[in-house]
């Protein structure tokens, strides 16, 4: 489905679309193997595990054909899995023939090796007291970051989120541990209006716990232009429009695609009685690096005006791969004294004019 219109403006010669601004171009219809996509997933996860240890030992991965470096000095817990994932390859016996029946109980019996090696893996962590993973857990929450206008008009905002939720919605009722964050009011509301049906199961999962509306902000405004009264009336039509909608006000502002962030936000916040303040894009600078990941920021008039802020240490658009896990739980500055860091996944289509 597209809304007929390349990002540079070029307009394909298509029929027109529907009153959405959307069109059916394809439909396939295919069968997928459950257990042969949980090895497939299962087993990239531990080649990122044994690629990323890879790397950090400063041993060259054998990209060609060839023999593989002798391991002369590297972690047991390398060798183990090494040993364990060529073991569980070898039980799984492409030449059984024809036999659907062979390969399938074939990849029941991989199945089977692989996720004893995910046991071996949670033994090892556990009972290691050195290790520095320890005591760490990276938090994974889905969001899409939806940029109200950027190099897009506003209209097709509007027309991607109604692409952009539903597919969420299909993802929570095939993963029923999958959870999601919404921000910007306008976007729900927007859907209300076109999309009764889909607004009607957004509230059912935000019921359930599982969607979460939060930001307090109308929009992810920006912090330096508006004046404090604009953000004010911002926080104000935002929460009443959150409340309306889940029964309670948001706890949390949530802006983490924001260039720059004014000096009288946490006065703003504590007179708005949200404690916690989400961002990361300070942590983008080249030049200066900033020290913290998860403090208290307190205002100008004192610790009276104070909000808990998290930045979060992968950007705003998490890619939930090992190298990337295992590089939040080492750059998160606060691990000596909290033991959590949220990472937020950016699930959004957006192939947007």
């Amino acid at each position: 489905m597209d809304n007929g219109k390349l990002a540079f403006g070029l307009v394909y010669i298509q029929p027109p679309t529907d009153e959405l601004g959307f069109r059916l171009l394809q439909v396939e219809l295919q069968s997928k193997n459950i257990v042969a996509n949980s090895i497939f997933h299962d087993i990239s996860m531990l080649i990122e595990w044994i690629e990323y240890k890879y790397e950090k030992e400063g041993i060259p991965l054998n990209t060609e054909n060839g023999y593989y470096q002798p391991l002369t000095n590297v972690p047991p817990s390398l060798r183990r899995i090494l040993h364990l994932m060529n073991r569980a390859c070898d039980v799984y016996d492409r030449s059984s023939g024809s036999s659907t029946d062979a390969l399938e109980q074939s990849l029941v019996e991989l199945n089977d090796e692989i996720k004893a090696i995910y046991d071996v893996m949670t033994i090892d962590t556990s009972s290691n007291q050195d290790s520095h993973q320890m005591n760490m857990k990276v938090c994974h929450v889905g969001h899409a970051h939806m940029d109200l206008v950027w190099l897009w008009p506003e209209r097709v905002t509007y027309q991607k989120i109604i692409h952009t939720y539903s597919n969420v919605l299909q993802l929570m009722n095939s993963y029923p541990t999958f959870t999601f964050t919404m921000s910007q009011p306008p976007l729900y509301y927007h859907i209300k209006d076109k999309q009764p049906k889909l607004a009607n199961q957004i509230e059912e999962k935000i019921n359930e716990g599982r969607w979460e509306f939060t930001g307090a902000l109308e929009v992810e405004s920006d912090t330096q232009i508006p004046v404090g009264e604009g953000l004010v009336r911002c926080i104000l039509h935002g929460q009443d429009r959150i409340k309306k909608i889940t029964g309670r006000v948001s706890d949390t502002v949530w802006i983490p695609d924001v260039f720059g962030y004014s000096q009288c936000l946490p006065q703003i916040f504590s007179l708005a009685e949200i404690p916690n303040f989400f961002t990361t894009k300070i942590l983008w600078s080249t030049i200066s690096k900033f020290p913290h990941n998860s403090f208290v920021w307190i205002g100008p008039d004192g610790e009276e005006s104070s909000v808990l802020t998290h930045l979060g240490v992968v950007g705003y658009s998490s890619k939930i791969s090992m190298k990337e896990i295992m590089g939040a739980s080492r750059s998160y500055q606060q691990a000596d004294v909290h033991d959590e860091v949220l990472c937020e996944w950016c699930h959004i289509v957006l192939y947007v004019s």
